[in-house]
């Protein structure tokens, strides 16, 4: 028995036939798949490499999982223009699998979600976000913005109603928004599970800066809010002799921009973008050396960046956003986009390394519920559960 995973993740494909990401997969994503299906296939969208993959890309096929390639497309107009291309390649993936795991919310989810329930097919739907916050920002062009949110928010109900299993990133935000079918098997179950290595004992809060800060996200897109970051940073520059440097962990098409915005602040001395790392280990180091994590997000499901910075103890303030008020208590928030209370904030907590000391205790012992050795059998049985229902539809048949 196969499984197809449909996900929302851009693929570059070298003329060997490998693939390669360079937004945090690997080879290791598929691994507890592949205890319970033979075969694994990926359907992401994909581009062709030319010469040699990107010194942060990793290879993310590997014998038993193999790529699916779906035409690439950046944007509503582009998806229009290649419409046929994408659906017929979806068409095809799907009937040659055998059950499927969709990545949800996602345009590629939304396009495969008729041709399912056309083939009668079981399918499963793996919670990571709520349409409704990735899309009241500048993601689509605001014309046509209302039109798409409720696309997805509608596609997003029926998902999870019609699914056989539904894996929730969130125990409580995402079930509420997009509640399981009577008959569908529902999971709270982080995708995120992390190692012995990634954890690291809290060390004793710094009580004089330079203060180090550090984000870590994708800059494909403004989701993240490191501009919010940046001006809240400005506002503390020469305030009262508070010395911050932030570093930004990440790249992508909006990071021009935004080193621009640093300048524009007068901050550009301050701030360092360091791009995207050469895996977790390299992340790690420069995260364990900081005093405070801010993630600013817009929207977020789970942000495994900042569940891996609290299982180093790193006292760590984020926005009211999608899973984040799992993660961290109510006086270590924001809204998302108030530049001030965000600066208020960073101000007050790096004034109090008591208070630095309670948060990295604090976000230690939360971060222990996201070790492999806890959350990889809950997600084995939730695959076999996905499996005896296509097991059940050849036996019905």
């Amino acid at each position: 028995m196969n499984v197809l995973v449909i996900t929302e993740d851009r693929v570059l494909l070298s003329a060997d036939g490998s693939a390669w990401s360079t937004t945090g997969l690997n080879a290791s994503t598929w691994d507890q798949l592949l205890k319970v299906f033979k075969g694994v296939r990926f359907a992401a969208r994909s581009a062709t490499l030319l010469g040699s993959p990107p010194a942060d890309a990793t290879r993310i096929d590997k014998v038993g999982a193999t790529l699916t390639p779906i035409p690439m497309f950046h944007s509503p107009l582009q998806l229009l223009a290649r419409y046929r291309q994408v659906r017929d390649s979806l068409e095809v993936a799907i009937r040659d699998a055998d059950v499927i795991l969709l990545k949800v919310p996602g345009t590629l989810s939304n396009l495969a979600l008729p041709i399912l329930l056309r083939t009668d097919k079981r399918f499963g739907v793996n919670v990571v976000g709520d349409p409704a916050e990735v899309l009241r920002g500048p993601v689509v062009p605001a014309l046509v913005r209302p039109i798409v949110r409720r696309w997805f928010v509608r596609n997003m109900r029926r998902q999870c109603r019609a699914a056989t299993v539904a894996i929730y990133v969130s125990n409580h935000v995402l079930p509420d928004l997009y509640p399981p079918g009577p008959a569908t098997a529902s999971v709270y179950l982080s995708d995120i599970d992390l190692s012995e290595e990634a954890f690291h004992r809290p060390s004793p809060a710094r009580l004089a800066g330079p203060f180090r800060i550090v984000t870590v996200g994708s800059l494909e897109q403004a989701y993240k809010g490191v501009d919010v970051l940046l001006r809240a940073l400005a506002q503390l520059k020469g305030g009262d002799d508070l010395a911050i440097e932030l570093t930004v962990i990440g790249d992508g098409r909006v990071r021009t921009g935004l080193e621009e915005l640093a300048r524009s602040l007068g901050i550009d001395e301050q701030v360092r973008f360091a791009g995207s790392l050469p895996g977790s280990a390299a992340v790690r180091e420069v995260v364990l050396g900081a005093d405070l994590f801010v993630l600013a997000s817009r929207t977020e499901g789970l942000p495994r960046a900042l569940i891996e910075a609290m299982a180093q103890g790193l006292p760590s303030i984020g926005t009211s956003v999608g899973g984040i008020p799992e993660l961290l208590a109510p006086d270590d928030r924001v809204a998302p986009g108030d530049v001030r209370a965000l600066a208020d904030l960073i101000k007050a907590v790096l004034h109090d390394p008591n208070r630095r000391s309670a948060m990295s205790e604090r976000n230690f012992k939360k971060a222990e519920d996201y070790r492999a050795s806890v959350l990889r059998p809950r997600r084995l049985a939730a695959y076999e559960r996905l499996a005896e229902s296509a097991r059940s539809t050849v036996t019905d048949v």
